[in-house]
């Protein structure tokens, strides 16, 4: 009998919505593609994105911190053909966002990673991808980015 050992996924890089103006209210689908290593992964790797955001902070106020989510696709967060798509929001209160100086970070938190996946035998198992801080900052009058 032949084992194969199949590289897990263990990181990500941003291909696209980091420093992209977007309108507020508005959200932007940031795409990060999933690595083994220094090589992307290959367009058949399936499972469950989860993210999990901690140290959040909106406005200056410190918020609790959120576990594991989704608990299923179809959210806001997917993952297709090894590039996680993850819709990022801008902040909902327009008044709030008009009274802010330009430049200033609204939103900032801790945001991790992983992929959990299926074995053969139908054991759930869990490949980290890391963590990144995230900011959200007001560009404009009428603009925000994310950091």
């Amino acid at each position: 009998m032949k084992t194969i050992t199949i590289a897990k996924a263990d990181d990500y890089l941003d291909e696209y919505g980091l420093h992209v103006l977007v309108s507020n209210p508005g959200s932007i689908v940031a795409r990060l593609q999933v690595y083994t290593g220094e090589d992307p992964c290959g367009i058949d790797m399936a499972g469950l994105v989860q993210q999990k955001l901690t140290n959040q902070v909106v406005n200056g106020e410190q918020l609790k911190d959120k576990d594991w989510h989704p608990n299923a696709p179809g959210s806001t967060l997917n993952l297709v053909d090894a590039v996680i798509y993850d819709e990022v929001g801008s902040m909902a209160d327009a008044d709030a966002f008009a009274a802010l100086p330009e430049e200033n970070v609204f939103f900032s938190a801790t945001q991790a990673f992983r992929i959990l996946y299926s074995t053969p035998c139908g054991e759930t198992l869990e490949m980290p991808l890391g963590e990144w801080t995230i900011m959200k900052r007001k560009k404009s009058a009428t603009q925000w980015q994310c950091e």
